[in-house]
C-alpha cells in the first residue's frame, strides 16, 4: 500500500467537511488507528501502524543506538515507514 486517504464530506474551509472514511487507493476501506479524546477536547485519529504492518519509527529514548522502541529494530528496517515511501 502506498497511500492512506482520510475521506470528508467537504474541503478544508473555515467550516471543514466531516470524516467520512479511512480507505486505500481503491477505494476499500482501512483500519488505520485509533480515535482518542485528547485532554483538549478534541479528537484524533491516532495512526501509528501503516495498514502492510509497517509502523512509524519510534525512537527509544533508553537505547544508545537508534533502535524503535515499538519493536526494537534499527531505524533503517524495512518496517519502517519512509516520508515519500
Amino acid at each position: 500500500m502506498k497511500a492512506i486517504n482520510v475521506i470528508f464530506d467537504g474541503p478544508p474551509s473555515h467550516e471543514s467537511g466531516r470524516f467520512v472514511e479511512v480507505e486505500d487507493d481503491a477505494g476499500r476501506s482501512i483500519n488505520a488507528g485509533e480515535w482518542i479524546e485528547r485532554k483538549d477536547g478534541l479528537w484524533a485519529l491516532r495512526i501509528t501502524e501503516l495498514p502492510d504492518g509497517r509502523h512509524i519509527h519510534q525512537h527509544n529514548p533508553e537505547s544508545t543506538s537508534d533502535d524503535c522502541l515499538k519493536c526494537g529494530l534499527d531505524l533503517r528496517n524495512t518496517i519502517h515507514e519512509r516520508a515519500g515511501v
